[in-house]
């Protein structure tokens, strides 16, 4: 959230359009991860 207000703000004081940036689900991006990884780990495929 700060990262996106600091950019919202530079582009607004720079007198541009709105930027409209989606929030990114950290934590949901992280658990598709981790059941990937175990799934290639149960069907016996290396993980790098």
């Amino acid at each position: 959230p700060f990262a996106r207000r600091i950019v919202a703000d530079a582009v607004r004081d720079g007198g541009m359009p709105p930027l409209m940036i989606e929030p990114i689900d950290f934590a949901g991006l992280y658990r598709a991860k981790q059941l990937e990884l175990q799934q290639q780990q149960a069907s016996g495929q290396t993980v790098v």
